[in-house]
């Protein structure tokens, strides 16, 4: 809040495991808006791989978070059934934001990326970016002219390298 002063993002896109980070940083923006110290409040985009996905389910369906078997080789965030699940369903239905499922090439791809720019990550902490690339692929005129924070977590430099 501090380093954007009133430039706030419009989207926030996260990397999600047991969804704290996430849920957390809604309770935040929520009480800075009541403070009024906040006009608008930006929408929040939980992203997980396509292979441990139980946030994403539920938003979709509309149903409860269930646990669901991680096979996703992004650790930081293989985690079946989100601590936090619920509040983190209600982040996104409060911050009137989205989920993004990522598949694992997009992972390692969006981690790549990162690299060129000096920004290094683990899978985990990369997939944020990855969801960022994919929903602007779905929504670019949604996407146009729009201020985002994309959430990097994770800086393990030389954990993963991949091919290229």
């Amino acid at each position: 809040m501090d380093q954007l002063a009133k430039n706030l993002p419009d989207y926030i896109f996260m990397p999600v495991g047991n969804a704290t980070l996430f849920s957390g940083v809604c309770k935040g923006l929520i009480e800075f808006r009541n403070a009024r110290l906040l006009q608008s409040m930006p929408k929040l985009v939980a992203v997980q791989s396509k292979r441990c996905d139980p946030l994403i389910r539920a938003y979709r369906s509309g149903r409860r978070v269930r646990y669901v078997q991680p096979r996703t080789e992004a650790d930081a965030i293989a985690v079946g059934y989100p601590t936090f699940g619920f509040e983190g369903l209600e982040a996104i239905r409060k911050s009137g934001g989205s989920a993004v499922a990522v598949g694992e090439d997009d992972i390692k791809n969006a981690v790549m990326a990162l690299e060129k720019f000096k920004v290094y990550a683990e899978l985990g902490g990369g997939t944020g970016f990855a969801g960022f690339l994919r929903y602007c692929k779905a929504h670019a005129w949604v996407m146009r002219g729009k201020r985002v924070v994309v959430v990097v977590t994770g800086n393990n430099e030389g954990m993963f390298r991949a091919k290229t």
